[in-house]
């Protein structure tokens, strides 16, 4: 990002001065006062005025603290007499000063704590120069708390702008547009002079823009930016790399032929788009005069443009030597993190919170990964490769528990999943050639890390909501503000005129503000950042000390060509490692074509394709599972569309569904933090089913006859027609163990990824429609289990390493513990015949996984239901996700033989006592 240059925010002081001349108290030394203010006030100041004020400020302050004068007129003075320091670019004395302001103030009760706006913005940006973000975060969350109680203070926009820097030095590059914009409204409305501020902090937007991906958009801003003739080298530097991550670099270097002189900044840049280009001749010679310019003017240049031109090269060198790059890559990570200085590229710095340019150390620790992983294939420089990565991958940890939003850790996600790739790969080869187990342990902890942790994050915030004593008010305007934003995402996107959307990303990015302001607040109280920035590694030794003699763990990961299939039992841990060619996923296509619809589908062809997925993924490890009777599936990536109950073993046509209760998960982290709960009793399901015909409006949508009949005598209270409402659901929701919702929903429609309620005729189609955005805002921690008997709910967008982003997955992070879902479009008769026997099996004490594996069993034996309904389609698209404890708390039922006996001996005694009394009376 452009950060301004030191004399600029000289200028911006001075311009500020007029503003900030506070009220005098107590009885300081008059003259004194008044020749200090007529320095400092000057409207053109010099070194000399300055240096006159700030002699007369010090004899001030020495004045009042001797008389005991501990006013407000002291904190100001501290305060001026510090902004003099910055602009006399002295920064450690500005900091002492900007401190003994707010010190004195908070020791001897001042009145007006807007004098302390200043000193704390201040404090914090020269924090945030020095790289040292928690303490700069720490003095802007305290000017922002003063802006709540005085929010037309002069500078506020400077304060805005600071914390859109904060967001995008973090990688939040969305979450930072929005202060970036609120910097720039504010600054047009109080000083529309004021263009190279301006043109600062449009500047800053766009290039939170570039980084977000929203290249047009930049670019946009950009060219806007051009006419100004402020910061134009700048631009054209933003604007370079914008064209070189559109894949047009010789647009790129016209740009940067634009910028005057040799700055490394330019260089580096002329590096890259050569580099993209593929002429590493020209690109060394840019970096040659990049590195050559370091070594002569080091102390005063910025260390992450040092950083790159190391950087550069060694992908300049990659090519020739790879040890040569990584002692390259070893040489950038040391100039971007102080005080590390070791040269040999087997040390890895030490990780820890604040790190400024995380993003550029993490490629460079993948990029020595990279390098060292192909330089030499002896174990000992192969674990000092997997530790590179490691390290980058500890890194993206600690920065994703930093994150506050979903679409940050996303962009996050895509970085990672290469470098996890390669980690597994790399940590699976050790194991084959050393033969130490451990490896295999590292191998599993890097591949389920790098699965759903988005999904993960999301549970811990969910937990951290309800810690006791966090206040009430806060949590709720969090709720609210997070629902309010996901309609607002979804009005913008549905809404067609340019006009509207303007309004709506306005009120979007207001809203966002706000959000960001509570968090914050919230993260201030200490169990709540304790939990925050706490996160549980996956212990592999208790997932098995924890597994019954029956239960078994597959999970699966894959990289390239390659599949890792690991095991959890009792007995043992271990991986197999197979080829995965592209048949493989050819076959994954083609069995989800045959389950779309029974009228298309071949049984030859589907058990062909079943036979060839066994073979690849239950074959090579089935010695291993194969006395199980509890099958829990972890699937990764292509293998989530796969339903594991139909696969069966060449030259027999039983399916997997017969050996195994399945249940599936999204990583063996939630594994490692499953509570054993005790169920619930009584057995009460809130049971909905808006479409079985009582409502007789449906808005467009054709009849479930069968979801009636699916819901029928369920206890807890049973919603049909037109009182299965949205509103109903969002209502009740809270309040019931177990959710059936029997009706329609949608996935990867233009209009989004919806469950359907009732729609009352006159209303808008987006009233009835419960959106996968709003979902993620509920609050379902207390839901056991929820059967969303509705096509397509495991349906979705499948993002590398998250699975696929469907309803079903969207009910998981509002806290759901397990969730019952629909794989394809299904037959609605069938599902509610399998569905109502499930319940049956539930309200016995089953497990959710037994229960649907019985109810499945019980459909494919039953006499009543023709063959042709016994094919796949019918029955295998039901998939149980989640926690496999007993929904209802189990019940010791008394044998009937001695039941029958105790009334007989009941009735007995009965008799033996009439015939007594009998004989008394005769």
């Amino acid at each position: 990002m452009y950060r301004i240059q030191l004399h600029f925010i000289i200028l911006l002081l001075v311009a500020f001065r007029s503003l900030g001349q506070q009220p005098i108290d107590g009885s300081a030394d008059q003259t004194l006062y008044r020749q200090a203010e007529k320095y400092f006030h000057l409207p053109n100041s010099s070194v000399r005025t300055d240096r006159l004020a700030l002699r007369s400020y010090e004899a001030l302050i020495n004045t009042l603290q001797s008389h005991g004068n501990f006013s407000d007129t002291l904190t100001d003075s501290f305060r001026k007499s510090g902004i003099l320091q910055l602009i006399l670019d002295n920064r450690d004395k500005a900091k002492t000063a900007f401190a003994n302001s707010i010190d004195n103030f908070s020791r001897h009760g001042g009145k007006n704590d807007s004098l302390l706006f200043q000193p704390f913005l201040y404090l914090g940006s020269l924090y945030y120069e020095e790289n040292k973000l928690d303490s700069a975060r720490y003095y802007y969350l305290r000017a922002e708390k003063i802006l709540d109680a005085f929010p037309l203070l002069p500078e506020s926009e400077r304060l805005y702008n600071k914390f859109g820097a904060l967001y995008y030095e973090t990688g939040e590059y969305r979450k930072s547009i929005p202060y970036f914009k609120r910097a720039a409204a504010l600054l047009q409305a109080r000083d529309r002079e004021n263009t190279a501020l301006l043109v600062n902090y449009q500047n800053n937007e766009a290039t939170a823009l570039l980084k977000s991906g929203d290249y047009r958009g930049a670019m946009a801003i950009f060219r806007r930016l051009l006419f100004y003739r402020i910061q134009r080298e700048s631009i054209y530097l933003n604007m370079a790399t914008a064209y070189i991550e559109m894949d047009s670099a010789r647009e790129a270097i016209e740009c940067l032929r634009r910028v005057p002189g040799t700055a490394p900044v330019k260089l580096n840049a002329m590096t890259r788009a050569y580099l993209s280009l593929d002429r590493p001749d020209s690109a060394a010679f840019f970096n040659q005069s990049a590195l050559s310019y370091f070594a002569v003017h080091k102390p005063l240049l910025p260390a992450t443009d040092e950083a790159m031109a190391f950087k550069y090269a060694g992908d300049i060198a990659l090519s020739g030597s790879k040890q040569l790059a990584a002692a390259y890559y070893q040489q950038a990570i040391g100039a971007i993190i102080p005080g590390f200085v070791a040269r040999d590229p087997g040390v890895n710095p030490p990780i820890s919170r604040g790190l400024q340019s995380f993003a550029a150390l993490f490629d460079l620790l993948a990029a020595k990964g990279r390098a060292l992983a192909g330089a030499d294939p002896q174990p000992a420089t192969l674990v000092q490769a997997l530790s590179a990565y490691e390290t980058a991958l500890e890194l993206a940890a600690q920065v994703d528990r930093d994150y506050s939003s979903d679409e940050a850790r996303f962009v996050l996600k895509q970085k990672v999943s290469d470098v996890c790739g390669r980690a597994v790969t790399l940590s699976v080869r050790l194991y084959e050639l050393t033969g130490n187990r451990t490896f295999i342990t590292k191998a599993f902890m890097i591949a389920e890390n790098n699965k759903a942790s988005v999904l993960q994050s999301g549970l811990r915030e969910l937990e951290l909501s309800r810690i006791s004593g966090l206040p009430v008010a806060l949590l709720a305007a969090e709720k609210n503000l997070k629902f309010q934003l996901a309609h607002l995402s979804l009005a913008i996107s549905r809404n067609s005129s340019s006009l509207e959307r303007d309004s709506l990303q306005r009120q979007w990015e207001n809203h966002t503000l706000l959000l960001s302001a509570v968090q914050r607040k919230l993260d201030d109280i200490p169990a709540y950042h304790k939990l925050h920035y706490y996160a549980a590694a996956i212990d592999v030794d208790y997932i098995r000390r924890n597994l019954g003699n029956k239960d078994g763990i597959l999970t699966y990961y894959y990289f390239g060509h390659q599949l890792f299939s690991f095991y959890i039992t009792s007995e043992d841990v271990g991986v197999v490692s197979t080829p995965l060619s592209p048949p493989f996923f050819s076959a994954v296509t083609n069995l989800r074509r045959q389950l779309e619809s029974p009228l298309t589908a071949d049984p030859v062809t589907l058990n062909g394709i079943t036979n060839q997925l066994y073979r690849v993924l239950i074959a090579p490890v089935f010695s291993k599972i194969h006395d199980k009777l509890h099958l829990i599936i972890i699937p990764h990536n292509q293998i989530c569309y796969i339903p594991f109950e139909l696969l069966n073993r060449p030259g027999d046509k039983s399916p997997l569904l017969t050996e195994f209760v399945i249940s599936y998960n999204y990583a063996a982290g939630f594994l490692s933090n499953e509570q054993a709960a005790g169920g619930i009793s009584p057995y009460q399901v809130l049971a909905m089913a808006p479409f079985d015909g009582s409502g007789g409006h449906t808005g467009g949508l054709p009849y479930l006859p069968g979801s009636g009949a699916e819901i029928a005598g369920l206890p807890g209270q049973q919603l049909r027609g037109a009182a299965a409402t949205k509103q109903a659901f969002l209502d009740l929701s809270g309040h019931y163990p177990v959710i059936h919702l029997a009706t329609h929903a949608i996935a990867n429609d233009p209009a989004g990824t919806y469950i359907e309620f009732y729609h009352a005729p006159g209303t808008p189609d987006s009233s009835d429609r419960l959106y996968d955005q709003e979902i993620y805002t509920l609050d379902l921690s207390h839901t056991r289990l929820i059967v969303l008997s509705a096509c397509e709910t495991g349906n979705g967008k499948l993002v590398n390493g998250e699975g696929i982003v469907s309803l079903s997955r969207a009910f998981s992070y509002a806290g759901c513990a397990s969730v019952i879902t629909s794989l394809w479009k299904a037959d609605d008769r069938a599902t509610a015949l399998i569905l109502q026997r499930m319940h049956e099996y539930l309200q016995k004490g089953s497990s959710g996984d037994q229960a649907l594996q019985k109810a499945k069993m019980d459909y494919l034996s039953n006499p009543d239901v023709p063959a042709h309904d016994k094919l796949p389609f019918y029955w295998a698209h039901l998939a149980y996700v989640g926690n496999r404890n007993p929904v209802i708390a189990a019940h010791h039922s008394t044998p009937v033989v001695l039941i029958i006996f105790s009334l007989l001996l009941i009735a007995s005694l009965i008799a033996l006592v009439l015939r007594h009394k009998k004989n008394r009376l005769t």
